[in-house]
């Protein structure tokens, strides 16, 4: 049996390792845990019987330290087993010299269990892989240096390729798996690289920008790190760029996510535009939620307690069942503020949602007739062709409650997988075989669809997310969703409550999933009473009886607003009227001296940057870094006494990216 030393032991050794002068018999390794697979994490490092490294876990390394020169086993163990060996390698240090020791790979037993693309060439069996003549710090004091590794196991076949903004020739190629570059010397700066496969410069594996902006002086690595398709190699990390310096500190490159193409085509504007605010201010404080009855009656449910339920006539006026403060359900009486959103059966009655309670109001007296109790605060409800109410929870959606119009009892609950963890509204197809999930995630994303055969199981299936241009189709907060009664398009209130002053993303989302398009219907400005201008999101949405007009309420804003068919807007300009995709052109004049314009167009507001970049990669300007409405911008590219040559910028628009090149003459 191996005889390890105690791990005890651990700070002593590498005090001593660290402080005490090399000797000549010594040589200086850093190490370095490269290793994707979820079982090393962690493991012991052992060189021969000492313990250099206890607990050593994924993207974590050591500043280098001192190791008897010679032939050195490098051994690896589970830590709860020092006599457990996962892989052991002997390395040849030679006294005086530097190494680097990167740990890439999968343990034996594992091996089926990850994507290896060409299983008979390429061997990912965990190792230690040695670099020698490593660099403790730069050769030149004002410079980065560093070297590539690659430790990508599900990678291109040919390897990866590594170029700079806007080359069309890698600065490393065809790195092969485990292999390591040479030193590249760099300024510090700010830069980006993009990876491609080798020998297939059209395709992008990923972007990653990394910051070395106060590193001259300093020694790294940089190392492709994690896997290309996480869901084949056990969910591990997703393929990223991480730096480790020669003090062991671990610096990841942030990844520039690019999305992928959907389906979904923009339109433009919605036929609905907005014409007017209907009834005093005072009507709606906290606007949540919004029926429509059989009558066209407005029914406004608010959180606040300032406004209550409100029942309102088309003209503005308040109908005589109005306010309405209290609902009762045998002897107990509840306040109708803190609503959570309202529907109309399908028989007229209004479905009210408040707190952890679903009122079913008679909308002749607006007093309830029924009450469903929930586990907590209840999300925006919705009814089904057979007049089921479908709810579930604000906080993780689950269990969603299938409400049976005539007992007023769940019939049934639903258990979705890892759905969002915080919502406002719940969506549910006519047929009941497609739940829709809304997301508070304030960066934007998707609504997710789960459908079912058995009406008993849901799986997540699809999304709406992107366009057929791979925009974001969505910024910002999903809110609530409700359909239309006449074109059964689904209508999603999307609203950066989170931030009302930024409206810039604010709108009606209006998808319709027999032609898979979707339109915009934007929100008119509201100024509150001191003249400033406050949050404008909807926050649900319904329809009179015949469909031609829309009625939204506002959280921030606190206004009931009515949106016509066909109507001439008095507030917005029609999104139809900008280009209808994201586009980058050519600066002018090029070349140029000592400025130049670059223009760029967006089909919808997007969280936009422009940046420039030498032919190093190394970023020299941000133009732009700010949300954007759609149309037609150009910017002043001012050279700032930059060297002639070659100069690249990049748009960076709601995470699709385009690039052009350009030429400074001095």
């Amino acid at each position: 049996m191996k005889t390890v030393a105690k791990k005890s032991s651990l700070i002593f050794l590498l005090m001593s390792l660290l402080t005490l002068p090399a000797l000549a018999q010594n040589a200086r390794v850093q190490f370095i845990h490269n290793s994707g697979d979820i079982d090393t994490r962690p493991i012991d490092l052992y060189v021969g019987d000492s313990l250099y490294v206890d607990q050593f876990t994924f993207r974590t390394a050591t500043a280098f330290v001192d190791v008897p020169s010679g032939d050195a086993p490098i051994i690896l163990t589970h830590p709860t087993n020092p006599d457990s060996i996962v892989a052991e390698v002997s390395v040849a240090f030679t006294g005086g010299g530097t190494y680097v020791c990167v740990i890439n790979g999968i343990l034996q037993v594992n091996l089926g269990r990850y994507e290896n693309p060409d299983p008979a060439n390429r061997d990912i069996l965990i190792s230690v892989f040695a670099v020698p003549n490593a660099r403790e710090a730069a050769s030149d004091p004002t410079k980065v240096e560093f070297f590539v590794n690659n430790g990508n196991t599900d990678g291109p076949l040919s390897g990866l390729d590594f170029f700079t903004v806007g080359s069309t020739t890698p600065f490393v190629d065809d790195l092969g798996y485990s292999q390591s570059s040479g030193y590249i010397s760099v300024d510090p700066g700010m830069y980006t690289y993009d990876v491609r496969p080798g020998n297939d410069s059209a395709t992008l594996v990923g972007s990653y920008e990394g910051d070395f902006t106060t590193d001259a002086g300093k020694s790294a690595v940089v190392l492709a790190s994690g896997f290309v398709t996480p869901a084949n190699n056990q969910g591990s990390q997703k393929l990223g760029l991480i730096a480790v310096f020669a003090d062991g500190t671990v610096e990841a490159f942030r990844t520039i996510e690019i999305l992928p193409i959907g389906k979904w085509k923009f339109t433009g504007a919605s036929p609905y535009a907005f014409t007017d605010f209907i009834g005093a201010d005072t009507l709606v404080s906290g606007g949540h939620g919004i029926a429509v009855d059989r009558r066209n009656r407005i029914w406004i449910g608010n959180f606040s307690t300032a406004a209550r339920l409100r029942v309102i006539n088309p003209d503005g006026t308040e109908d005589p069942i109005s306010p309405i403060q209290q609902v009762k359900v045998g002897t107990d009486s509840f306040a109708t503020n803190n609503c959570r959103g309202m529907v109309m059966d399908n028989d007229g009655n209004i479905v009210y949602a408040r707190a952890s309670r679903i009122f079913l109001l008679d909308p002749a007296t607006g007093q309830a007739t029924n009450q469903f109790i929930a586990t907590g605060s209840v999300l925006g409800p919705m009814v089904d062709r057979d007049g089921f109410i479908w709810t579930g929870l604000v906080v993780g959606f689950n269990p969603i409650s299938v409400i049976d119009p005539f007992t007023f009892t769940a019939s049934q609950q639903v258990i979705l997988q890892s759905p969002p963890g915080f919502g406002r509204g719940l969506g549910i197809t006519a047929d009941a075989t497609t739940i829709i999930t809304s997301d508070l995630g304030s960066n934007g994303g998707p609504l997710y669809l789960w459908t079912t055969t058995d009406f008993i199981n849901y799986a997540k299936t699809d999304s709406i997310y992107t366009n057929d241009q791979g925009e974001l189709i969505m910024r910002t907060n999903r809110q609530t969703m409700n359909w239309h009664p006449i074109d059964s398009t689904l209508w999603v209130s999307v609203d950066r409550a989170s931030t009302p002053v930024d409206n810039s993303a604010n709108g009606l989302y209006v998808f319709n999933f027999k032609t898979s398009e979707y339109s915009i219907v934007s929100m008119p400005e509201i100024v509150n009473s001191s003249g400033a201008v406050i949050g404008n999101g909807p926050r649900n949405v319904a329809f009179s009886v015949t469909g031609d007009t829309a009625y939204a309420v506002s959280f921030d804003g606190s206004r009931l607003m009515r949106f016509v068919k066909g109507a001439v807007s008095v507030d917005d300009k029609p999104i139809s009227s900008v280009p209808g995709k994201y586009e980058l052109f050519q600066n002018y004049p090029n070349p140029f001296n000592p400025n130049t314009t670059i223009a760029y167009s967006l089909s919808q507001f997007a969280i936009v940057k422009l940046k420039v970049y030498d032919n190093m990669g190394r970023e020299v300007k941000t133009l732009v870094n700010k949300v954007m409405p759609p149309g037609r911008h150009e910017v002043m590219f001012e050279t700032d006494g930059l060297a002639s040559g070659v100069y690249h910028y990049r748009l960076y628009a709601d995470k699709q990216v385009f690039t052009k090149s350009m030429m400074l003459l001095k």
